[in-house]
C-alpha cells in the first residue's frame, strides 16, 4: 500500500538537519492524520521561553502546535491525542489548566508522563495526533 505523506515545516531556528520532521501529514482514505513531534517552548531563535513558568511554556507549545497544524489546514480542534512530557509531576495541575483553556470542548485523549527533558530549561514538551477530513 502506498501512503501519500507530506512533511510539515520546521521551526525558523532549525538550522541544522535533524533526522526527524516537525510534523507529518498522512492521507488515509477520506481522512488526513497529522503527527506532530514533541514541541517545547522556544522562540524563533531556538531559545527557551518562559523559563521556570510551566503555564507560559504550555501556552507557547500550543501556539507553536497551532501554527504547525495550520500548514495542513488543521487546528487544535482537530487534535485527537496528546502526549505530554513533564519535567516535574508538581507542574501537572498548572499544565492541565492551560490544556483545558486550549481544548474547552471535546478534549483529546491524553497521556502525561514525567520525563527528563533534553534541555534543562524545558518544563513541558507535547506531541500530538490530529485528524481532518481529506480535502
Amino acid at each position: 500500500m502506498s501512503v501519500n505523506r507530506r512533511i510539515l515545516g520546521s521551526h525558523p531556528a532549525a538550522t541544522d538537519r535533524r533526522p526527524f520532521s516537525r510534523g507529518v501529514s498522512v492521507e488515509l482514505g477520506d481522512a488526513r492524520m497529522i503527527f506532530v513531534s514533541g514541541i517545547a517552548a522556544i522562540d524563533d531563535d531556538g531559545k527557551p521561553m518562559h523559563v521556570g513558568d510551566v503555564r507560559g511554556q504550555t501556552r507557547q507549545v500550543f501556539r507553536l502546535m497551532q501554527t504547525l497544524l495550520e500548514q495542513d489546514a488543521a487546528s487544535l480542534r482537530d487534535v485527537v491525542k496528546l502526549t505530554v512530557f513533564l519535567k516535574s509531576v508538581a507542574d501537572y495541575e498548572a499544565m492541565n489548566e492551560v490544556r483545558a483553556e486550549c481544548f474547552p470542548e471535546l478534549p483529546p485523549a491524553s497521556s502525561t508522563v514525567q520525563a527528563e527533558m533534553i534541555r534543562p530549561e524545558f518544563l513541558v514538551e507535547i506531541e500530538a495526533i490530529a485528524v481532518r477530513p481529506r480535502v
